[in-house]
């Protein structure tokens, strides 16, 4: 008799049924048919080679990735909790980009300093490693650490934190985010989320088990200090039975919105009427609350010394920071809330990867249980020199009371400094009051069609903004991340075409990027109107440059969102 092998049964089966004799392994991992070109996976749709905007040539592309199978029981079981598939996210594909354009782009996109940070910080780094401090030390915090946080977290709440069951340190703040989410979350519940939002948080909530409900931010009114304001109508709505946690994220990424305590208050309000949510607070820049609104420019110096105080309201970093409000300080709120922060926005060490949770013991019980199957610990002398920067950050820096002031002082020059060049180049800002990043409207620029028509495994239709990210980038060299995966996929239709902009750069890098970005605008008031009806890519003699610009229409009403394409 014949035995047939597997791989001759597939073949049968492909013969019988016309199945594709494909490799099953792309299926399980949830990865899209798409074709490869480097570490720049974008292509038109027609053809088997890709067109390259950076040097107008043709390539030839790597194998095929294999479709996503329907039948979930062929994906591994992380594609099946990511809801799906395991695909490549907005971050690694302009990660990637930035990557393959090298020092030739000024990078703007990835939320992280590109200084070194302060000298009393390093210090502490190297003090902690000189010491006897390189062994495990307690999966739920280095004991030093946690007493540190639980005081001034005492003070930042109004009530007496116990620090070794109302702290837990976790691997960054990510982890931190993880965790809340694997011990908050049953099979089948809903998180809240603000949109837009940080889209990590939605890869933590399905890995959970759980879906998201979105709450769109509403456009505020001009007098407003931010260009969003909190719609309690639609939270009322999106909340229900199977409601168990609300992501609050201020200072809010990607808008730069500082949740009022009026605002706070209201969603306060809401919770108390369902017992089973948990707020997650999620306060990774409570420091960087720079302004009320309108970015101008109100400090000078650079990246260290002293700078003026101008419009920087003094505080005791110990009681809170300036301009930020605590959710679980509110009446009845520590008992729901799981309080989330880290070190690495405040002090330009995101590779430190030191974070918390701060929360009552009926909640932190399960996070310390949690983490040591994580991660036995986070790193004991990073945990050890954070003691000594905490306790140096509060003294006097850089001319100002303490160097919380100092950082914000510092980032509401920087959000000015790139302010002033966004303007130039006539893209409308959105009011910011918080982190470091300023997110524009490019609704009205006319993006090259075949930026339009490329298409990215990471998104699942190139949109106007995703496009002139790749376009600003490729022929500019200016990278920005688009905003789009920001938002649910029902709103990305019916919102406007925002682009955030990071600022938690050196002075030189964003003069650099300034000095590319005014290309982007008319080079004199005479030469304004001809380049409002031409592409920017033409000189005043008609001359076509070498990069493919688009004509840049901004309209008055371009300058703030319009309630009829922001909101769903």
């Amino acid at each position: 008799p014949i035995r047939l092998t597997n791989s001759m049964m597939r073949i049968v089966v492909v013969l019988l049924l016309g199945i594709p004799c494909r490799s099953f392994v792309p299926q399980r991992l949830g990865v899209q048919h798409r074709r490869f070109h480097g570490n720049v996976p974008l292509q038109p749709r027609d053809t088997k080679t890709l067109y390259s905007p950076q040097n107008h040539c043709s390539s030839e592309v790597c194998d095929d990735f294999i479709e996503t199978s329907s039948d979930t029981q062929e994906q591994s079981a992380l594609a099946q909790r990511l809801q799906g598939g395991a695909k490549p996210t907005v971050w690694s594909e302009f990660g990637a980009l930035a990557a393959s354009l090298g020092d030739s782009v000024v990078n703007l996109g990835q939320g992280f300093p590109d200084f070194a940070p302060p000298d009393f910080v390093r210090v502490a780094a190297y003090t902690a490693i000189s010491k006897d401090c390189h062994q495990y030390t307690r999966p739920a915090g280095h004991p030093p650490l946690v007493n540190l946080l639980a005081e001034r977290y005492s003070s930042h709440l109004g009530r007496t934190i116990d620090p070794m069951a109302e702290v837990a340190v976790t691997v960054g703040c990510s982890q931190a985010l993880y965790v809340s989410m694997q011990c908050l979350v049953k099979p089948g519940d809903e998180v809240v989320l603000f949109e837009p939002f940080f889209d990590l948080y939605l890869g933590q909530i399905s890995m959970a088990g759980g879906s998201p409900r979105f709450v769109p931010l509403k456009p505020a009114p001009p007098s407003s200090s931010s260009a969003w304001d909190l719609d309690i109508d639609a939270l009322e709505a999106a909340i229900g039975p199977k409601t168990c946690a609300l992501v609050l994220n201020s200072p809010h990424n990607p808008t730069g919105k500082v949740f009022t305590p009026d605002e706070m208050k209201a969603i306060a309000a809401v919770v108390r009427k369902w017992p089973r949510i948990v707020v997650v607070s999620d306060e990774v820049y409570k420091y960087t609350v720079h302004g009320g609104g309108d970015v101008d420019d109100t400090a000078n110096g650079g990246e260290s010394g002293d700078i003026e105080k101008s419009g920087v309201k003094s505080s005791s970093a110990s009681e809170t920071a300036a301009g930020h409000h605590h959710f679980a300080s509110l009446p009845g709120m520590f008992d729901r809330t799981l309080t989330l922060s880290s070190a690495g926005k405040t002090f330009a060490v995101t590779g430190w990867q030191v974070g918390w949770i701060i929360g009552p013991a009926r909640l932190l019980t399960d996070v310390q249980t949690v983490l040591p199957f994580l991660q036995f610990c986070a790193s004991t002398p990073m945990q050890q020199a954070l003691v000594e920067v905490l306790s140096q950050a509060d003294e006097p820096y850089g001319g100002f009371d303490n160097y919380y002031l100092w950082l914000s002082a510092i980032y509401k020059r920087k959000a000015a400094l790139l302010s002033r060049a966004l303007e130039a180049a006539n893209l409308p800002i959105l009011k910011s009051e918080g982190g470091y990043f300023l997110t524009v409207d490019v609704s009205a620029v006319d993006v090259p069609q075949r930026y339009l028509d490329e298409e990215s495994p990471a998104i699942e239709a190139v949109t106007r903004d995703w496009a002139f990210c790749r376009w600003l980038a490729l022929e500019h060299g200016v990278l920005a991340i688009p905003v789009a995966p920001f938002f649910s996929l029902e709103s990305r239709s019916k919102v406007g075409s925002y682009v955030r902009f990071a600022f938690c750069k050196t002075d030189a890098t964003l003069e650099r990027a300034a000095e590319r970005l005014r290309k982007l605008a008319p080079q004199s008031a005479d030469a304004a109107a001809a380049e409002s009806i031409m592409p920017l890519g033409s000189n005043s003699q008609g001359n076509q440059r070498d990069t493919d610009q688009p004509t840049l229409r901004v309209s008055a009403s371009a300058a703030a969102p319009a309630a009829s394409s922001t909101t769903p």
